[in-house]
This record gives C-alpha cells, sequence and structure tokens, in this order.
C-alpha cells in the first residue's frame, strides 16, 4: 500500500497489534528509503525506547499526547487542514 500510495510522511505507533512501530518502520525503510519521514508517536518516553526507534529509521518521536501545534511544524504541507 505505501508504494501504491506514495505518501512523504508517516505516523506510526510503537505499540501496534502484531508488528510494533520499530518494525513497521524497517520494513518502510526497506521498502521505500529514506526519502519517506516516519514520525513515531508514542506514550513510552524512556531513553532505551527512543533509542531502539531511531536504530530503526524513524526520523522524530513524539510523546503523547500530541499537541496539534507540535505537530503542525513536523507537516507543514497538510497544517491547513489540522
Amino acid at each position: 500500500l505505501v508504494q501504491a500510495f506514495q505518501p512523504q510522511c508517516v505516523l506510526v505507533d510503537l505499540n501496534l497489534p502484531g508488528l510494533d512501530g520499530a518494525q513497521v518502520t524497517r520494513q518502510l525503510r526497506e521498502q521505500v528509503g529514506s526519502a519517506l519521514v516516519i514520525i513515531a508517536v508514542t506514550a513510552i518516553s524512556l531513553p532505551s525506547e527512543h533509542d531502539r526507534l531511531e536504530a530503526a529509521g524513524v526520523d522524530f518521536i513524539l510523546v503523547k499526547p500530541v499537541d496539534g501545534d507540535v505537530l503542525r511544524r513536523f507537516l507543514p504541507p497538510l497544517a491547513h487542514a489540522l
């Protein structure tokens, strides 16, 4: 679906059913490379988890609850819709 849709950015949650956000990120990096901006959205603020996400290829980490103004800074093309 990612190859067909070709998004510029995706938001991934760390605690997904089946695959976690780090695993999804690794798969996305294998499929589409570094052109895709990946933002992890998580309630976990442990440095070890952030290190794991960064090692998987996450570009940015936002800790829940995510403020709309913060999200707008990461998604300028979508800012008008938020």
